[in-house]
Order: C-alpha cells, then structure tokens, then sequence
C-alpha cells in the first residue's frame, strides 16, 4: 500500500477505514484508525474497530487492548463488549466471555448476536442453569441463526425456516445478478471446472475429511481448484490440499465481491461450499452467484435455506424422502455416505495404557469426544443412567475447557453419580489421539447435533459408536457413517433403546469384541474410507449436474 490518503479529521480517516475494513483490508483500515486515534485519542468507536481488526488479524492481545481502550472511553456502546466477549473465548477465557457478552445484552436487550451468541457459550462450557430460559428468549426475539437452530432444534421444518430467513436477509444486500454465463461456450471445454470454497483448508475437521480427496479426481474430466478464506496454517491436511488441486488461491485479502469476482474469472462451472452456515463463513460470496452451479456439501449438517445453492449432496440415511420438502436446494443422493473420508490419515505407533490418561485398567469405558457444546441435559441424563446400570464404568471425555469440565463433574453429582467416574483428557495430535481413542471400549454419540469427524475417527481407531438416531439431518450423520461401515447393529431408534444397548454391549463383551473384530481398516477401506470410489460417485454427481443445465 503506498501513502496513507490525507484527511483533515479523524472522522474522514475513521470512515475510510471503515471502507477498507468492509473489504477486508484490515492490515490497510488498521492504519487509517491508527491515524483517527493519533487525531482523536478519545475516539471510542476508532479504538473499537482497530480492535475488530486486530482480532480478524488474530493479535488477540492487541485486540482486547484496544477494545478496553474504546470501553473506558465510552461504556455504553453494546457491540465493544459483545467483541471484546469474542476476543476473550477466542483465548478460552469462556467466563470473560460469558461477562462481556450479558454486559452488551444489558446494554441492549435485543441484540440477536449476542443473545444468540450468549446461548452458544453455554452450551460450549454446558452451563445448563438456566438454559431453557435462555431458549425460550431466542424463540420470543427471533434470535436463532440456522447454526443454533440444528443445536436444538430437531425439527427439520424449523431447521429449513431459520436457515430460509437468514438467507432472505443475505439476499437483500446483494445487488442483482452480476455475472452471466455462456454455458454453451464453457460446455465445449472437455473438462468440467469444479470450484471448492471454505475456510478450513486448515487443520479442522473439515480440512481433516477432504485433504487425501483431491489427488483421486479424475484429471481427465476434471480441473480441481481450491478457494480458501480462512487461517493458512502449516498442517498437514493443508499441505495436501495445496499439493492435491490444479490451482489453490487465497481469498482472505480480498471482500467478497472481489473474491466472487476471482472465481467468475477462473472460469469455475461448479462452485461447491465446504463451509456453510458455520462460524465465519462468507457465504456472500456464494450469494453473489460466481459460478453457474452452486452446491451446498458437508460444511453444515442442514439445509442452507439459499436461492443461490442449486444442489445440497445428502444420502438416502441422511434425507428419508419425508424429508425432502425441508431443503431449499434439490438433493443429490450419493449411493454411499455423504461424508467424505481421509484414507490416508495416520495412526500413531506409540503405546499407550490406559493408566496413562487416568482410565481405569479393569471396567467399561464409554467415550464421547464431541465438542461440548454438543452435550446437553437429556443425553447427558442417559449417559449418568448407562453409568449406574454398568458397575465400575467411566465416561471418558474431552476436556475443551476446565469450566465444561468443572460443570459436567457437578451435573454427575447432581444425578447421583460420583463425579471421579468422568475422566477428561486434552487435545493430542490426531495421530495420538487416535491411538488413545483405542483404550475406549464404546463410543457414546450425542443427541439433537450427532458426531460427524468424530464418528469416522472412532471407527478409524477401532472403536463401535452407538448412536439414536433423530429426525434432523445433525442427528442422522452418525447413523449415515455406520451404514456405510456395515453396522446397522449400532443405529438405535429411541433413546430408552439407545440406553438399553449401551448396557447390553457392557455386560456382553463377547458381543462387543465380536463388533470390535468388524471394524478394522482393512474393512473400512472398502466401503467408509474408500476414498477413491467415494470421489468417482462425488463426480458422477457433478457430471449429471453439468449435463442437466441447459445453454
């Protein structure tokens, strides 16, 4: 960038900051609120935003500096501590969080994002006091966004009408249709142009799913490109996605339009969304329609509710045809289970007891390595009642945050359950944690948002999940994974079921090493971790895709 353009107030500089902030220009909008403040070094809102882009540069630290700085200037505007609340969870500091974030909704009693956003992080450290209260201050204003509405919500009507009205909103702000299409021209191409877009070509579950996908579509008939916005990190599933696509580009610098723009330009037939209505996307990217076909895949476990995906790709286990009417893109059905698998992931060859994660060396260890905000009050009910039916069981579980730990421990006690039979351990590398994963004897699956990544990591370690299957697309991911692994066995259909096979398999180990013996890569790699026949199915997709629209 050359020299800063010269205003005579801090407001003009502030404004045009805010310009080059709405472009993702943060590095650039940083100085021009640098040089607002240099002005006006009382200016509340300047100090706010040069916090906002500190933390969308990821100098936490830097970020919560300047937005106490804004606070101390002027306490009463709501978003300066709903940020400030944002920038604290990003550093696990969940209570500050939780005490910024009631702050700006005292602030402002109808601030949705923050209502909403307040009901996310109790649910993230499973602070259930007061949670139906909560819930039902979401319903009154309206403040559910389609993330927290597959949290909760196992309706996949409900589901469809949070998702269809945020995308209205979306849709609003777009200006018309910006690009046109010779689909004619592009169909003399002999190669179909397929577009994937997401921000966690990084170390993330997603990044984990897709990484060893790329290197088996065929070249032949296909040209692969990758478009990123997210954090680059230096991980392995980057790297391979880098290695494994035609042309791999950044769109974090750039706003929307000119990422959308970007992506009209590379010529791209099929622009496939691996990101959905999760944290941080920019599906205005998408709203801007690029790309003749859009596809909505394997980011979001739901409809997206947009007029601009033209096909989601489900599964027959996923999507009974009951449901149909509850998605706003026609369905692709895959032959196999929509998730895609990384066949090429590692297990590490270290040895591992059961002594060395605090678990006990004789009794029955469930496990369930969800994200926490995944644990609610029923399912953690059932769990405590498996606990009580299985003499010298344990429940083993992640630790995402000491204050989840800390408020499950006292749910256990609460059910009468000794709180010493919740074991947590901490993050590992996916190599050894899957190797730990081995000393389990059961995986629990959570209820309303089932495991995802999860689910094929315990297969992939050798371990049975058992879940219930539900009635929304969140809730039927982990029946979809053990369908395509062949174990039918572990698909119940209501929870007294559920908790009543839970108890079997502990008190029946032969029946429960006779599963175990199922599960083997070598068995996996035929149908679940098949990730060469999973991408020929994906492709005969896209073919049928390319070939339906007309020029």
């Amino acid at each position: 960038m050359g020299k800063i353009k010269k205003f005579t107030n801090a407001e003009e500089h502030m404004n045009f900051g805010n310009l080059l902030l709405a472009k993702n220009k943060y590095a650039e909008a940083a100085k021009y609120y640098k040089q607002a403040l240099k002005l006006n070094p009382n200016h509340a809102r300047a100090w706010g935003n040069l916090g906002a882009v500190y933390k969308f540069l990821n100098k936490l630290p830097l970020a919560e500096e300047s937005l106490k700085k804004a606070i101390a200037i002027n306490p009463n505007l709501p978003h300066l501590f709903y940020n400030l609340g944002i920038v604290f969870e990003e550093q696990k500091h969940i209570r500050k969080a939780i005490v910024n974030i009631e702050q700006a909704i005292k602030l402002d009693p109808d601030f949705k994002e923050a209502i909403n956003h307040l009901f996310l992080l109790r649910r993230q450290i499973c602070d259930w006091g007061d949670i139906d209260k909560l819930e039902k201050i979401l319903d009154e204003k309206d403040c559910d966004t389609p993330f927290s509405s597959i949290m909760r919500q196992g309706d996949p009507a409900k589901n469809l009408a949070t998702a269809r009205n945020w995308c209205q909103k979306l849709e609003k702000t777009i200006p018309g249709q910006l690009f046109t299409f010779d689909i004619a021209e592009r169909k003399k191409n002999n190669k179909v142009r397929v577009g994937y877009i997401s921000r966690d070509f990084r170390k993330h579950p997603i990044g984990q799913l897709v990484a060893a996908m790329f290197d088996y579509h065929d070249r032949s008939k296909f040209k692969i490109q990758a478009y990123a916005y997210g954090v680059k990190d230096d991980s392995v599933y980057r790297q391979m996605i880098e290695a494994g696509v035609d042309n791999f580009v950044d769109l974090a610098p750039m706003g929307d339009l000119e990422a959308a723009q970007r992506i009209y330009h590379d010529q791209v037939d099929i622009l496939v969304d691996l990101t959905g209505h999760t944290g941080e996307n920019r599906m205005a990217i998408c709203a801007l329609r690029p790309a003749p076909v859009q596809v909505s895949w394997l980011g979001f476990p739901g409809t997206s509710g947009a007029g601009f995906f033209d096909y989601a790709i489900v599964d027959k286990t996923l999507v009974p045809q009951s449901h149909v009417p509850f998605y706003s893109e026609k369905l692709v059905f895959l032959p196999r289970c929509y998730q895609v698998n990384n066949n090429k992931i590692v297990i590490s060859n270290k040895r591992y007891t059961r002594q060395d994660f605090g678990l006990p060396e004789k009794g029955i260890v469930f496990t369930s390595f969800n994200q926490t905000y995944k644990i609610e009050p029923v399912i953690f009910g059932i769990w405590m009642t498996i606990l009580k039916r299985v003499p010298g069981s344990i429940l083993w579980l992640w630790k995402h945050t000491s204050e989840a730990a800390e408020n499950l421990k006292a749910a256990a006690a609460y059910a009468k359950v000794d709180p010493k039979r919740l074991t947590f351990s901490d993050k590992l590398s996916k190599e050894e944690h899957l190797k730990r994963m081995a000393l389990a004897d059961l995986g629990l699956d959570t209820r309303i948002y089932g495991g995802h990544t999860t689910t094929s990591d315990c297969l992939w370690a050798g371990v049975p999940v058992l879940t219930k299957m539900g009635n929304h697309f969140a809730s039927r991911v982990c029946a979809s994974v053990l369908t395509e692994a062949l174990l039918p066995e572990l698909i119940t259909h209501s929870l007294k079921e559920y908790e009543d096979k839970a108890v079997y398999l502990a008190h029946n180990p032969k029946v429960l090493t006779e599963i175990r013996r199922k599960i083997t890569h070598k068995h996996l790699q035929k149908n679940l971790y098949d990730t060469g026949g999973f991408v020929k199915d994906l492709e005969k997709a896209y073919l049928s895709m390319w070939e339906t629209l007309k020029a």
